[in-house]
């Protein structure tokens, strides 16, 4: 990929986050999975950019699902790479399930929360989180059903 090489080879950071931003913006999904799987690597992109990446990929099209399934089937590995990067992983909780409003998708991610016994420096994100969840389902059930 053009813009992928073009990330690797800046140094310019203004130059990075507008090619980091460009690799996000697409509806193929084996390229937005080979991302996610490139921001545990460290390689081009680093451990402290991951939560950006991940974000960014968690709005595209079919990303929330996608993103957060990544979250939830490697959080071990997530913890262990990005626990020690302050807010890091906070972030990456916010960004990813920020947008949910199902009811379905809330019991997803409370089971995996009653499940999970490392939540690790993202359990308070993970409980505003489902507080959040709620207002948006409150929501959808009232206004956003006229939408």
């Amino acid at each position: 990929l053009f813009i992928k090489n073009k990330y690797k080879e800046t140094n310019d950071q203004v130059e990075k986050n507008r090619y980091g931003f460009a690799l996000t913006c697409t509806k193929n999904i084996t390229l937005l999975e080979e991302l996610l799987n490139d921001t545990f690597k460290n390689d081009y992109i680093r451990l402290q950019d991951s939560s950006t990446f991940i974000g960014r990929i968690s709005v595209q099209p079919g990303g929330q699902q996608l993103t957060w399934k990544f979250i939830s089937q490697r959080w071990s590995e997530l913890v262990a790479k990005l626990g020690g990067l302050s807010f890091t992983l906070s972030n990456i909780v916010e960004n990813v399930i920020q947008n949910v409003n199902t009811p379905s998708e809330l019991a997803v991610i409370q089971k995996f929360i009653d499940d999970t016994t490392d939540l690790s420096v993202a359990e308070r994100a993970f409980l505003s989180s489902i507080e959040k969840i709620k207002a948006n389902i409150r929501w959808m059930d009232t206004i956003g059903r006229d939408i």
